[in-house]
């Protein structure tokens, strides 16, 4: 993590001055964690709360001014390489230790595990999974590295959380795949969670 930072910081691409930072050309804020846990606490157990702060937070990462198609840009990075890459860069920013697995780049999906999600510690006990705003960040980037923004057909792929440190377990996942796979999943676990969380 530190040795990214280092790397950022020699190739000028990390920036603290006058009140502003600015990290690979875009503007950067430090919030703290109860910012994004309070949103999540104050929405109860209402869904369609969960799914605009998904959505919010996807839609800040997937365009033309996205974070991601920025790194993509200047580090020359694609598909496995810039999911790796993006997670390097969410570790760095404090959104927990993220490990990525399961890359299939031909067919489009991936697994990713973080331990310490700061939002669900934050949080503690849930009914649901409560990570909203790192799975709506994680979304808007997989779709820039799939799609690409030269594309004029652009596929929908979502995250869902399959499993939280705020619900028991030792640490939480998330499963990347096409919005219409999850649609149709013959899973119904699958299913149901991304009705809850996504759809």
């Amino acid at each position: 993590m530190f040795e990214f930072t280092k790397k950022l910081l020699f190739a000028r691409q990390l920036k603290l001055e006058k009140g502003s930072i600015d990290m690979l050309g875009q503007k950067m804020v430090i919030a703290p964690v109860f910012t994004f846990s309070s949103m999540i606490r104050n929405a109860g157990n209402k869904p369609e709360i969960a799914r605009l702060i998904y959505n919010a937070c996807k839609t800040t990462n997937k365009d033309v001014q996205g974070f991601t198609y920025r790194v993509s840009k200047l580090y020359k990075a694609e598909d496995a390489e810039l999911i790796k890459l993006m997670a390097s860069i969410a570790t760095m920013a404090g959104w927990g230790e993220i490990n990525v697995f399961k890359v299939d780049a031909k067919k489009k999906t991936a697994v990713v595990h973080i331990h310490n999600s700061p939002v669900a510690q934050m949080i503690g006990s849930a009914k649901d999974p409560v990570d909203h705003p790192i799975r709506g960040y994680m979304a808007g980037a997989a779709e820039v590295i799939f799609n690409g923004l030269e594309r004029k057909e652009w596929e929908l792929f979502d995250y869902i959380e399959t499993q939280c440190i705020s619900n028991g377990s030792e640490f939480c996942e998330f499963v990347l795949d096409r919005r219409s796979n999850f649609e149709k999943s013959s899973d119904k676990k699958i299913r149901k969670l991304f009705r809850s969380q996504v759809a």
